[in-house]
């Protein structure tokens, strides 16, 4: 049975109060140095974001979709899909690997040194390019500081938009990447814990803390979007819409879980390719961060005596495409 329209409402501004309370009174304030009191603090900002989540989830169904075990379907789903749109994969597949406990590339063939094995041109990319200049997110890149320094910022969003739009060009891609990651990130409590006394324990704490910063920041700022529907056309008159208003967000879709999804995967997959647009100091062309589906599954092991594997991954200006190249023969 579901619930009412007002209890809807009452849901949604007891878990935004919440939200503007967590921010003023803990977020928007800078971290103390003192560990056992950061710790304290960490576990007040889990226990509220939990409540929050608690609450979102009772009239969202974002978390659920999210930790939707990946299916045989997704990956056929997937790999029609990376077809389609012109990945090209000479001798290569995709499926479970269980070394990575993941989706990886596995050959087909053998595959002598020297030889491309797949290509993935700019269009199939998930970009900052691509970010900057879509109309979910234009106006917050012209106006807001935070993504204008922190391009992965912009990028996560940007990703946990085509992750709750149901026509979004990526779904298919996007269904199949990991539901969580195995960073501290994720980690429960007690998985936090056994980090000490290493000083990864505090730098754990406090990428938790901006993570939680920036996503009460921009659920806030999806609030505002209800607030301007509702207003009247006089009070609109002369104001501009809210920077997130023509995202697909809402209070009940954008979660925690959803956001920090986003932040585990661009941390863990992106890669950097030459921008379209942005250039550097004597005009010099800028490396942005992108996912590049399929490529980001080339899971490759160091191979002693070889040159860095780091050069197998390049790109071509010629086809505007991402490559990966053999540089150990596979048979």
């Amino acid at each position: 049975m579901g619930i009412t329209a007002t209890e809807t409402r009452e849901l949604r501004g007891e878990f935004l109060q919440a939200a503007a309370h967590l921010f003023e009174n803990v977020l928007s304030k800078p971290p103390t140095p003192n560990v056992p009191e950061l710790w304290k603090e960490h576990q007040e900002i889990r226990k509220v974001l939990d409540e929050i989540a608690s609450k979102q989830s009772r009239v969202g169904d974002t978390d659920v979709q999210l930790s939707r075990p990946r299916s045989k379907e997704d990956i056929e789903a997937f790999m029609a899909w990376a077809d389609q749109i012109g990945i090209k994969r000479y001798g290569v597949t995709v499926s479970e690997c269980d070394d990575v406990n993941g989706l990886g590339l596995s050959a087909e063939k053998d595959i002598a040194e020297g030889d491309r094995c797949l290509t993935v041109p700019r269009h199939a990319m998930i970009s900052v390019d691509l970010a900057r200049k879509s109309a979910i997110l234009k106006k917050l890149f012209e106006s807001e500081v935070i993504v204008q320094n922190m391009s992965n910022v912009g990028l996560a969003l940007f990703i946990c938009a085509q992750r709750v739009k149901t026509d979004s060009k990526w779904i298919a891609y996007l269904n199949v990447l990991p539901s969580s990651y195995t960073t501290p990130l994720f980690y429960s409590e007690e998985e936090l814990q056994l980090l000490k006394p290493s000083p990864v324990f505090e730098e754990a704490l406090l990428f938790y803390r901006t993570v939680a910063r920036q996503f009460i920041y921009y659920l806030l700022m999806v609030g505002r979007n209800d607030v301007y529907d509702q207003a009247s056309r006089r009070e609109r008159a002369g104001t501009q819409p809210p920077l997130l208003y023509n995202s697909p967000f809402t209070v009940d879709n954008f979660t925690f879980l959803l956001y920090k999804w986003a932040v585990g995967t661009v941390t863990t997959r992106i890669n950097l390719i030459p921008s379209e647009t942005a250039r550097g100091p004597g005009g010099a062309v800028k490396m942005v961060p992108a996912l590049i589906p399929m490529l980001d599954m080339a899971n490759h092991e160091l191979i002693m005596g070889t040159e860095d594997l780091g050069e197998a991954v390049s790109y071509c200006g010629e086809s505007d495409c991402a490559e990966v190249w053999i540089v150990v023969s596979i048979v």
